[in-house]
């Protein structure tokens, strides 16, 4: 196997650089839209733009760190979050992807 072969997304579409953009972007609409933003109360963006980063590596092939499902579910089940907010929230992740 060659070495693009081998290279995951995260590393060949930009890596960090490339996560932190999208993910800035995506944070940014995301704060401003009103079903959303509600969601983010409290949250230092700082903590919240590492997080979203670390996340966009592990789906791209590139995990720090073994993602814990359990432990993301957990921390998002007392948001209750909707399915209305849910469908916002992939509407925006389709737009800055695009």
């Amino acid at each position: 196997m060659n070495d693009s072969a081998a290279q995951s997304l995260f590393d060949k579409y930009g890596g960090v650089p490339m996560a932190t953009k999208m993910v800035s972007k995506l944070t940014e609409r995301w704060l401003a839209n009103p079903i959303l933003r509600r969601y983010l109360e409290g949250m230092s963006k700082e903590a919240l733009l590492r997080h979203q980063i670390a996340v966009v590596a592990y789906i791209m092939g590139k995990p720090v760190t073994p993602y814990d499902t359990a432990a993301m579910r957990a921390a998002h089940q007392p948001l209750n979050i909707s399915a209305h907010a849910y469908e916002e929230m992939v509407t925006l992740l389709r737009q800055v992807l695009l």
